[in-house]
This record gives C-alpha cells, structure tokens and sequence, in this order.
C-alpha cells in the first residue's frame, strides 16, 4: 500500500490524537486530584504519611497535584514549615504559609464585626475568629489551585482578582493537615458525580473537615468566607462552623451526597516535640448535638486500642446548642 504525502500526514495526526487525546492539560493520561490542605501545622508532620498512604497510593490509577496553605505561630516558623511541605507531599504545587497575626488581621479587615459577634454555643463557644480562619484557609487554598504554578512558594495572599491558566483537575479534595487516615479513601467512584461529598451533613449544616467533588462546584464549596460570612457577620449570627458552611452551600446551591469510607482521626498536640493524642474526629459534634447521628469512628492506635477514646473514663457534659432559624 502506497501513502500519499497529505495521507501520510493524517495518518500521523491521527495517531498523535489517540496517544494525547486522553491527556489532561497537565500532560497525564490519568485523571488528576487536587488536594486542597488548609489549615494550622501543628501535627501535619504525624498525618502526612497517612495522606500518601490511604489516599495517594490508595488510588494508583489517580495522579495528585497538592495545594497546600498553613498557619504557624511566628514569622520564624514559616519558612521550616514551607521546607516540611515540600518534603511531606508528593507533586506540591503551591505553598502558602502565613504567622497566626498575619491572617487575624485579614480576617478583622475582611470582616470588621467578627468581634462583636454573640459568644456562641457549644464546643464553638468564642471561637468566631477561629471558625472565620477555618473558612478563610478553605477559600485561600482554593485560590492556590486556580493559579498557575510555579512559583511553588508564594509569600503573601494572593490577589482575589489574580487570573492565570491554572491546571485542570478532575476531582477536588479538601483535607485538615491534622486528619490522620487509618483505612484507604477510594475516589474513583466520585469521578463524574454532579455532588459535592461529605462524610455528615443535614439540613443547614455540613462537615468542614474533609470534602470531595468536581472542581466547578468545589469552586463554589470555597467561597464562603468571601460570599456568607459577610452576610453572617453584618446581622450579628453566632457562628458555629458546621452551620456557617451548611448554610453556604445551601444559599450556594451546591448538591451534597456522603462520602462513604472516610476513615481517619484527628491528631491532637505536637509541635516542639509535644505528645500527640488522637480523637474521633466527630466529637465535638456529638458533645453538641447528642440527639443526631454520625458516622462511627473506627480508627485504632499501633497499640490497638480505640483513637479517640475517654481518657480515664471520665463523662464528658452534653452542651446543647441553641437552634436558629437559617
């Protein structure tokens, strides 16, 4: 058989299209997650194996980009806790890490009334700035997967109205740096879903500690510092971090489903040496809402004993919280 010159060349662009026409725009054949961290340091050094372990290698058939923003103590600690990111992850990204007084004075510009806020109730009790912190890092991380990279480190908060040609992703997952996995998260079965998942959720509330689900409405997932809070602050609401984003998502209109197989604890302590507890990363849910259910915590230490357990047997008060219209 005899090729024509022009022939010869569809031919070859055919074959180009089969062998690239899979790829994504960041060059792999496989579907690319990005992991979103956001959150304090303290005990990212204990957890971070666990991420690679149940979740990267988990999921072989899955490529995973990390995007990691984290708050430390001091200006000192930030540029060991960039170095500790780069090391801790496999495929970082971005990396933004700010001190603790950096990021409570952007929540104070952005959010003038925080301060004045009701107390609140329950294991949130005074901890309005926290709770904004927590939504603010959810929102920054975020903004680091929507910018090109490199630069992998980044030094202060990037723009809101920066735009570039970021990478696309197939899926989105949020994670804490302090949630310690103890069984695989397979995420394949999430790959086209039109939802974002969540271990927890009812009606006006949602489990801020892990999310999952396709970019577009992972976009939307993160914006509630910037889009509900405000509104939140402005008539004078207590906040209470699993209604704030709950009530985001409902305005927002973003489909929830479970997360099925979420399996980790949250890893208490550390830092400078310091001992690491681990606790059901539900617990202050349950300590708040005694009459709702939650998945079971299943984790166990190397010792063999139940991560999160009573220490010394002792009850732990049911604190009630006081129930507002949304």
């Amino acid at each position: 058989m005899q090729w024509t010159r022009a022939g010869l060349v569809g031919a070859v662009l055919v074959i180009l299209g089969l062998v690239y026409g899979g790829r994504s725009s960041t060059g792999s054949t496989k579907p690319v997650v990005a992991v979103v961290v956001s959150g304090a340091m303290r005990t990212l050094p204990e957890c971070r194996k666990t991420v690679v372990k149940h979740i990267v290698e988990a999921n072989p058939s899955m490529e995973f980009h990390f995007y990691v923003y984290l708050t430390v103590d001091t200006e000192a600690e930030v540029l060991d806790a960039r170095q500790l990111v780069s090391q801790a992850y496999p495929n970082v990204k971005s990396v933004l890490v700010l001190n603790g007084k950096q990021t409570s004075k952007a929540v104070r510009k952005a959010l003038p009334g925080l301060d004045r806020l009701p107390a609140g109730s329950g294991t949130a009790r005074g901890k309005a700035s926290n709770i904004a912190k927590m939504l603010l890092g959810i929102s920054l991380a975020e903004r680091l997967r929507s910018l090109p990279s490199p630069p992998v480190f980044r030094h202060q908060l990037p723009e809101a109205g920066a735009v570039g040609a970021p990478p696309e992703h197939s899926l989105v997952l949020r994670l804490r740096p302090d949630l310690c996995f103890c069984r695989p998260l397979h995420l394949s079965a999430l790959l086209g879903t039109a939802a974002v998942h969540v271990p927890w959720s009812v009606p006006g509330m949602a489990f801020d500690q892990i999310a999952v689900g396709p970019p577009a409405l992972m976009a939307r997932y993160a914006g509630a510092f910037a889009v509900t809070l405000p509104r939140d602050v402005r008539a004078g609401r207590e906040l209470y971090p699993e209604r704030a984003l709950g009530s985001h998502l409902a305005a927002a209109m973003v489909p929830l489903r479970q997360l099925r197989g979420f399996h980790a604890s949250l890893a208490r302590g550390g830092g400078h040496g310091g001992r690491v507890s681990f606790e059901d990363p539900f617990g202050k849910l349950r300590l708040d809402l005694p009459n709702a259910s939650f998945p079971a915590h299943a984790c166990a230490t190397a010792r063999g004993s139940r991560q999160g357990a009573k220490r010394g047997g002792a009850k732990v008060p049911v604190i009630r919280l006081r129930q507002r219209a949304l």
